[in-house]
């Protein structure tokens, strides 16, 4: 759980943030699908159901992210469904 002065912080800056920029965007998550279930039109149809309900609450973009090393499909779903490659960004990890 994080404490709840991070949660204010976040909020402020999300309003602050709205005010600046009139466009309503949310993020897409976590949509994946198991191997054996790939090919079937799954992980389009909730990315399709997705799209919709973001519309339908106001929202005018939408975004989501992923590895660019992907070896799913997933990068080509994506552009199916019209998103477009916005940044590359760069992590870095090591153990310790």
């Amino acid at each position: 759980m994080r404490p709840r002065n991070v949660d204010r912080l976040f909020d402020d800056r999300r309003c602050l943030w709205r005010q600046a920029v009139p466009i309503e965007i949310s993020g897409i998550e976590r949509i994946f699908t198991r191997r054996e279930y790939r090919g079937r039109g799954i992980a389009s149809a909730l990315i399709g159901r997705n799209l919709r309900v973001l519309r339908a609450r106001g929202m005018t973009e939408a975004a989501l992210s992923t590895d660019s090393d992907n070896p799913s499909g997933a990068l080509d779903l994506y552009e199916r469904h019209g998103f477009r490659r916005d940044r590359v960004e760069v992590g870095w990890e090591r153990p310790v």
